[in-house]
């Protein structure tokens, strides 16, 4: 597993992660399913600062 620490300032911040769907990225693999050397990451994360009236509902329960 690899972990990737980073600072922030002080604030409040959006995260966005997204999912390379490798069976649609056929152009960054390689013959034997490996990712080749331009292909992208596994995960893309997205950290934004962002007003706190901006925040949405933090009850809103994404999950069944």
């Amino acid at each position: 597993m690899h972990c990737i620490k980073t600072e922030t300032a002080s604030g409040f911040y959006s995260v966005k992660i997204d999912i390379i769907d490798w069976k649609k990225e056929v152009e960054n693999v390689m013959p034997d399913g490996s990712p080749s050397n331009n292909a992208l990451s596994d995960f893309v994360i997205h950290v934004n600062a962002c007003n706190a009236n901006s925040i949405g509902s933090n009850t809103l329960n994404t999950f069944k």
